[in-house]
């Protein structure tokens, strides 16, 4: 005897996932399995979704994403820099004497080129837009100096020829 299909239920089971989700009013606390011909099925389903579900106690506390998010907001726009401590350079600040030329444009700081890089950088990028773009990144960060940053800079616009 062939059993025919009926196509008001996928044979994916996405219909039980629906009711399990829609009686629980899609709060996984609230997952129940109901009896039924699918009531295994739904059992092994609930099962998956609690298990990769992230328990209250495992999520971060709401005072700490308040803590995060203020300190995000208190930073500047572009690269997350803070003031400069007295007396000190802090690569954000850094200005590059003499500038990198690009067009009209005048690329003054490892900020401003990793900006440039970012969003108005041509698609196709070479091995020296790569070396730059860490070069960028790593005085940022004070791992590198930002002359160091600007030479790698001015070789990778070279080979983009954009000057």
């Amino acid at each position: 005897m062939v059993k025919a299909h009926d196509l008001r239920y996928p044979s994916d089971g996405s219909h039980i996932l629906r009711g399990v989700l829609k009686r629980a009013r899609y709060a996984t606390t609230d997952l129940k399995a109901v009896a039924g011909a699918d009531h295994l099925r739904e059992i092994a389903l609930i099962e998956r979704i609690l298990s990769a579900t992230i328990s209250l106690e495992a999520s971060p506390s709401p005072s700490r994403q308040r803590a995060k998010q203020a300190a995000l907001a208190s930073s500047e726009h572009e690269g997350g820099s803070i003031q400069p401590a007295e007396g000190k350079n802090m690569p954000s600040t850094t200005r590059w004497m003499p500038p990198v030329k690009i067009g009209n444009a005048s690329i003054i700081g490892p900020l401003e080129a990793h900006h440039f890089m970012m969003k108005r950088w041509p698609h196709v990028k070479g091995a020296k837009f790569a070396l730059a773009h860490m070069a960028i990144l790593a005085a940022l960060d004070g791992r590198q100096t930002s002359q160091e940053a600007r030479a790698s800079f001015d070789r990778a616009v070279k080979e983009a020829c954009l000057n």
